[in-house]
């Protein structure tokens, strides 16, 4: 019966329910595979095999996604690959996956597998025996490989910092590309596989420690997965208290104690008495992909997760660097910088990205968070901007374009405008404004004057108040970003307009505003 449970979640049955079914007897089976559809139908809990290619009869396994799961790279050994294992890359096209593509220049005749893509879906770190003797040795290097400005996967490279005579395999990175996780037995452990981690300074990886947190027993502890939020950490380990041979494990971070949380089991809504340890999750937080099958003929499958373990959502970020000459015309900014920071003075964490060739940047960044953002590059005055992802309750994608300006006076700025009898600043004017935040940051030695307008439609008094009240809106939005009150005056507001400018909706929108001057 045992057997029958582990082929029933196989074919698309319900985890939970297919281990009852190996502590019952045969004469309850109907009556309990009613109840299963019933359960699947309440639940939404459902175990589905993946079709459209990606699985065949072969091995196809350790699934990776992109944080948004557009992009899906796996390993497999199926006929027409180069080695023992190879990588394979398949893109969404609305609810189907694409023909999984051969990645040719990634592959060699050895084993080449046990990938992860960086959150952004432009590096691609993977676990290979390339260097060995044997094509079945198992002592893995890790390497990777960068997407060029067309999205071409380029020649892989060793991380020989990291990479040991020993095991090194399953990599995982931060979605800053700054902390690397992987699974190692070298010396120095504490049980078979443990977890070690290295962080990515003054241009290479330090040595690489074991990682705490209560994370690496006496058994083995593999696929450290950290998701792009940054925030939870998932691992598969064979320790004692399992509910099978191999299960997932999974840490959430501690923004008190600025620490990782004890390590618990993710339980039976995707743990089973099988091995779980090959596995990805988007930011999309619908499901988990998963591995499962006898060696060398395994699947890859969809489970839907439940609401306590759908991760926090990114937004993903398109960046473009711009420079805009005195001429007028706008370049693409290579090697600009383009920093991201979070949190209070004290605990305040910043976030690096380097502009490629085309002046562009991705990234991912967790929602529930506001923060600010400078971009520099050389020969331009930087730039200062803002990105508030408080109210953030899903993952999607945004573009985001930079633009920064040579060095010279103070441009000028037309004002910042209002909707008609609110204190809501337009949305143009929000990017105008953002735009215009380095200027005043750089000009320090200059007053800040604000006067605020209205036109003239409604009781004078009640406009009067009104324009007073926009300019002290502008003014909390620029010291909450960072300026002095002390360089702030406001002057005392106006109505202005007559009855004649009724039709001139244009010159009505000039009295909604409040104007800002450098003095």
């Amino acid at each position: 019966m045992k057997k029958f449970s582990s082929t029933l979640m196989r074919l698309g049955g319900n985890i939970l329910f297919a281990r009852v079914c190996a502590t019952v007897g045969a004469q309850t089976l109907i009556a309990l595979l009613v109840i299963l559809l019933f359960h699947n139908l309440l639940f939404a809990i459902q175990l589905k095999k993946l079709s459209d290619g990606i699985n065949t009869p072969d091995g196809d396994l350790a699934p990776t996604l992109s944080a948004d799961g557009s992009v899906l790279i796996f390993q497999s050994n199926r006929p027409g690959g180069k080695g023992w294992y190879d990588l394979y890359e398949s893109t969404k096209q609305g609810d189907k996956w694409s023909k999984p593509k051969n990645i040719q220049i990634l592959n060699t005749k050895y084993f080449d597998g046990l990938p992860f893509l960086s959150p952004d879906g432009r590096t691609l770190f993977f676990s290979t025996n390339r260097h060995r003797k044997s094509v079945t040795d198992q002592d893995l290097d890790i390497w990777y490989s960068k997407r060029d400005t067309k999205g071409n996967w380029q020649k892989p490279q060793p991380i020989r910092e990291i990479n040991s005579s020993y095991y090194d395999a399953m990599p995982s990175i931060s979605f800053d590309g700054k902390i690397l996780y992987f699974s190692s037995n070298r010396p120095g452990g504490v049980g078979g596989r443990d977890i070690w981690v290295s962080y990515f300074q003054n241009g290479q990886w330090t040595r690489p420690t074991l990682m705490q947190h209560g994370v690496n027993t006496k058994d083995n502890e593999i696929n450290p997965t950290l998701l792009p939020a940054g925030d939870e950490f998932y691992f598969a380990s064979d320790r004692e208290g399992g509910q099978g041979e191999f299960d997932l494990y999974r840490m959430k971070w501690d923004t008190t104690l600025e620490s990782w949380g004890k390590p618990h089991n993710v339980g039976p809504a995707v743990n089973t008495d099988e091995n779980e340890y090959f596995f990805a999750l988007p930011s999309t937080g619908d499901f988990i992909y998963i591995s499962r099958g006898e060696s060398n003929e395994e699947d890859i499958y969809q489970i839907n997760l439940p609401p306590e373990l759908k991760p926090t959502p990114v937004l993903l970020i398109q960046g473009e660097v711009i420079g805009q000459q005195k001429s007028g015309k706008q370049i693409a900014l290579p090697n600009a910088k383009v920093f991201f920071r979070t949190g209070k003075a004290k605990n305040k964490k910043e976030y690096e990205f380097i502009s490629d060739l085309l002046g562009k940047f991705y990234t991912v960044m967790r929602a529930g968070l506001y923060y600010e953002v400078e971009a520099q590059a050389k020969g331009y005055e930087p730039l200062y901007t803002n990105l508030d992802l408080q109210n953030i309750k899903q993952t999607y994608t945004k573009s985001i374009r930079l633009i920064l300006h040579p060095p010279g006076p103070p441009p000028e700025f037309a004002g910042v405008y209002f909707i008609t009898g609110k204190t809501n600043i337009t949305d143009e004017s929000f990017i105008a404004l953002r735009f215009y935040l380095s200027t005043l940051k750089k000009h320090e030695d200059k007053k800040i004057v604000l006067q605020g307008y209205a036109d003239y439609r409604g009781k004078k008094v009640k406009n009067i108040a009104l324009a007073k009240q926009r300019a002290e809106v502008v003014k909390q939005w620029l010291v909450k970003n960072g300026i002095s009150p002390d360089r702030i005056q406001i002057l005392p507001p106006k109505v202005k307009g007559t009855k004649k400018d009724k039709y001139k909706m244009r010159k009505l929108q000039l009295y909604r505003t409040v104007k800002l001057q450098l003095k």
